[in-house]
């Protein structure tokens, strides 16, 4: 029972981390990132109805697994446009979540007005 509150705990902690925008020294793009996906990176999109925004990243889709338990809502697109497929086309920037093998740079669009 101890394991399992043990593990409960670091998910919980590695959830809230992945969530938060990475703080390194990196510069944050001030242009789109993923418009196009050039193989063997594939578009890949989620929407966040807390924060009410959508976003757009490339990756590989080996690398699902990985950011799938932080981002429940992480779907591969069958467009180019999958955010502004769901009315969220407004740009409003590129950011890092994440730290170490599980970062990741996405660009994040508003609801369309």
């Amino acid at each position: 029972e101890m394991k399992v509150v043990a593990v409960a705990v670091v998910l919980l902690a590695a959830v809230c981390v992945y969530s938060l925008p990475f703080s390194g020294n990196v510069n944050e793009p001030t242009e789109p990132c993923c418009h196009v996906c050039t193989a063997p990176l594939a578009k890949y999109y989620s929407v966040d109805t807390m924060h009410n925004k959508c976003g757009e990243n490339c990756m590989k889709d080996s690398d699902y697994w990985k950011y799938k338990p932080f981002e429940w809502g992480l779907h591969k697109a069958d467009t180019n446009t999958p955010c502004a497929d769901r009315s969220f086309g407004v740009y409003n920037g590129t950011v890092t979540h994440g730290f170490g093998p599980i970062k990741m740079t996405l660009d994040l669009y508003n609801p369309n007005e």
